[in-house]
């Protein structure tokens, strides 16, 4: 790893249950050939949702849990340039 990133495209295919990523390099008259990689995703629970699958060489697995958006501060509080005193404290 060496703290670089790359940007996607993505799709996802609810039936097949996959979500399919694109990247290409274009600059100027360069064009790179296309690279296409997928996940797969099952969502076990209301709420739940797990993927899996190989990306860059890797296998990868999240499970990611729907939070209330409510419990951000940024929604909570709202978004205010200047604060008297810190939020966080």
């Amino acid at each position: 790893m060496d703290d670089g990133f790359e940007e996607f495209g993505g799709a996802v295919d609810p039936g097949k249950h996959t979500i399919a990523f694109r990247h290409a390099i274009e600059l100027g008259t360069f064009r790179e050939q296309p690279v296409e990689k997928s996940l797969t995703f099952s969502q076990p629970a209301t709420g739940e949702l797990i993927v899996t699958g190989r990306f860059e060489g890797h296998e990868v697995s999240a499970r990611l849990h729907r939070m209330n958006l409510e419990s951000f501060a940024l929604v909570s509080r709202g978004f205010h340039w200047m604060q008297e005193t810190p939020g966080n404290r």
